[in-house]
Parts: C-alpha cells; sequence; structure tokens
C-alpha cells in the first residue's frame, strides 16, 4: 500500500481502468501471493493476513484472517510465497526500540508457522527471494525506531528450507546500510541493490559477479526499511524503484537507464507487471504506469 493509505487495500483493473478499494485491515508494509491466497504483511505488530480470493473480501470479519503475529517485531517488510515449496517466507523489522528482525514460515497446508529470529545478528530482513531451492535474503543495519543500528553494512544470505538454517551470508557491496530488491534471473544469478549500487550475485559461484557503484547513496530520512524492488520484464530488461528512482536496467549489458527521479515513496517501494508487460509504480499516493 502506498504510503498515502493509512489502512485497507486497493486494486486496480488495467482491463477497465477502475480501482476498488478494500478496507478493514491495517498499513499493509509487504503483499504477496501463494496458489489463490494473497497474503498482506501489516504494520502494527508484524501480523499476517490471507485473504482466500475465491470469496469475498469481508475483513475484519473472516476474509482475509490472521495466521500469525509475530513476537517482538513489528513491521513485516519482506514476504514472498513459494509454490515449489508451498509455503510462504516473511522477514521482518523489530518493534521499536529493538535491533534484530526475524524470518519466519508459514505452511498453509499443515496450518504451520515456525519463526527463526536474528538470522543475521542485529540486522533487520529487508528482501526475500527464492533462487537454486534457496531462500536468498537481504539485510538492513535499521531496526525499529527510538535505536541506532551498531552494524554498517547490510548482508545477503542464503536460507536452506531443507534444514532450516542459515548456509551463506556475504558483504555484497562495501560500506552500503540496506540490501533489497533481490529478484532471479535464468542464468543462476540474483540481481539486487544495496543502497544505490548495482549488484549481481552468481548463487553457484556464491560470489558477486559485477557491481555498479555509480550512482551514490542519498537517503536521508529515519528508518532506511526498504530501498528497491524490481520486476522481470518478458523483452528480458529488468525495471525497478530505488529510493526516488524508477530505473530500466538492460537484461543483457546491465546498463542502468534512470527513467525518473523524484519520487515521493518514501520507505515503501512498490512495483509491478501487468500481464500486457505494462509497468507499474507509485508515486506517494499516486498509481503510475508505464509502457516500455
Amino acid at each position: 500500500a502506498p504510503d498515502g493509505l493509512a489502512g485497507g487495500a486497493a486494486a486496480f483493473d488495467p482491463a477497465g481502468g477502475e480501482t476498488r478499494q478494500f478496507k478493514g485491515i491495517s498499513q499493509s508494509e509487504q503483499i504477496a501471493s501463494l496458489d489463490r491466497t494473497i497474503y498482506f504483511g501489516l504494520y502494527p505488530r508484524a501480523r499476517v493476513h490471507a485473504f482466500d480470493t475465491t470469496a469475498p473480501w469481508t475483513a475484519p470479519a473472516g476474509n482475509p484472517r490472521e495466521i500469525a503475529m509475530l513476537e517482538r517485531q513489528g513491521r513485516p517488510v519482506a514476504l514472498v510465497g513459494v509454490p515449489d515449496l508451498g509455503m510462504l517466507f516473511v522477514g521482518t523489522i523489530p518493534e521499536y526500540g529493538l535491533l534484530g528482525g526475524m524470518l519466519a514460515t508459514w505452511d498453509p497446508a499443515a496450518r504451520q508457522l515456525e519463526t527463526f529470529p536474528d538470522v543475521v545478528p542485529r540486522q533487520s530482513i529487508a528482501s526475500l527471494a527464492f533462487a537454486g531451492g534457496h531462500i536468498v535474503g537481504g539485510t538492513t543495519v535499521q531496526g525499529g525506531l527510538g535505536i541506532e543500528p551498531v552494524e554498517t553494512e547490510g548482508r545477503l544470505f542464503l536460507w536452506d528450507p531443507a534444514t532450516r538454517r542459515k548456509i551463506f551470508e556475504t558483504v555484497p557491496v562495501a560500506g552500503r546500510r540496506i540490501v533489497s530488491g533481490l529478484t532471479p534471473r535464468p542464468d543462476g544469478t540474483v540481481w539486487g541493490f544495496a543502497e544505490g549500487a548495482f549488484f549481481v550475485f552468481d548463487l553457484k559461484a556464491r560470489a558477486v559477479t559485477h557491481r555498479d557503484e555509480s550512482h551514490q547513496p542519498n537517503f536521508t530520512g529515519r528508518a532506511l526499511w526498504q530501498d528497491a524492488s524490481m520486476v522481470v520484464h518478458p523483452n528480458g530488461d529488468v525495471f525497478a524503484v530505488e529510493h526516488d528512482r524508477f530505473l530500466r536496467i538492460d537484461g543483457s549489458t546491465r546498463r542502468i537507464s534512470v527513467l525518473r527521479t523524484g519520487l515521493e515513496n518514501k520507505h515503501t517501494r512498490p512495483i509491478a507487471l501487468d500481464r500486457a508487460g505494462r509497468v507499474y509504480f507509485a508515486d506517494g499516493a499516486e498509481l503510475w504506469r508505464y509502457a516500455p
């Protein structure tokens, strides 16, 4: 949900150009889907609600329904549904005055929730993706409001869903405080941003094979909880919202083109793609569409 919405959700129909609002839930930090269910990561108290799209929206009467409230956590800013595993993965920012986020997993078939605090000690989880059979996570040094970070560099980590443990961790770009926008590519790499710096991580080599640090970080807000979000276009290019920029990244050369600057997104970076290949992004409380 854009910053202009204090609560609730909205849906835009590209075919008819109509917008519908859905009330009865609080502020959404992130949204993901799995099968026919849409999951909302809600602030406050890091709650996750599940909306069964085969039934009417009846919030707060039961659809969506609450499936989790994560202890000592405030904002579920990273959600990814993994059809191969039939599971939802959630990454969080802790409550006010605390450092250390949480990775949570939800198995809808078994109705089972598991939580794993402090996967990267004293850091929060800002981004999640699924690639090469593993969960790929990006962290931020920022905790909840009211406490200063003690770490200085965001990290990328690999989580093994089978053993339920972290198996790898690295700093993809030195000196950058947040790793976000993690996006798998067909060549076995994961693309991401580290506070303005674009990087490519090779899953097999477990190493960063490309960095573009030409853009210097200019974040001045209080809460570095989210930064970049990316979508892969059918033409092979990648479109991204990073801080206040709307970008195109050439899928072959990895050259970055800045399409627009000055976005008023604050700490949320939503971006999406429709079936016709049009890209949607937010500028404050406004939804914008770009046709490549």
